[in-house]
């Protein structure tokens, strides 16, 4: 378990320093709303991810079910 939080933690650092070298290279290092935009846009990226993943994971199961219940 401490592995998959250490993970997620660099993971999530990685990632809100990608985005900070991004502002910073446009040129928009200190514009607040540039960097609340740059953030927001990111946030709708990864809630879209998420309801992927959840019709993936659904798809999925379905399949399996169907699968193990065919004979």
């Amino acid at each position: 378990m401490r592995i998959v939080l250490t993970t997620l933690l660099i993971t999530i650092l990685l990632f809100g320093f990608s985005k900070l070298v991004q502002v910073f290279t446009s040129g928009k290092a200190f514009d607040a709303a540039a960097l609340k935009a740059s953030f927001r846009e990111s946030a709708k990226t990864i809630w879209q991810g998420m309801q992927l993943f959840v019709i993936v994971w659904i798809v999925y199961l379905l399949l399996l079910w169907w699968i193990r219940h065919r004979n």
